[in-house]
């Protein structure tokens, strides 16, 4: 069996699409990755894959203490991850 040489001769489940983002606010990129999901198991998005960044963020759980935690004033967002 032949394989296939090029992009356009791979089944369509092969193909990935390169989507290059830059710097994405976090609470746009999460958002924005919700929406993306829904779009892919309804179908109307192939397969994609999102390349960006985001400014620096902590991300928590609720068994974080609050001594693990930055001062109020610090400059860089809090993330709680369920």
């Amino acid at each position: 069996m032949r394989r296939p040489e090029s992009a356009e001769e791979q089944p369509s489940h092969w193909r990935l699409e390169r989507v290059d983002l830059g710097d994405v606010p976090y609470a746009a990129a999460q958002a924005d990755m919700v929406r993306w999901v829904e779009e892919r198991k309804q179908g109307v998005a192939a397969n994609r894959l999102f390349l960006l960044t985001h400014p620096a963020v902590i991300t928590y759980t609720a068994r974080t203490s609050n001594g693990q935690l930055p001062d109020a004033g610090s400059p860089i967002a809090l993330v709680r991850f369920c």
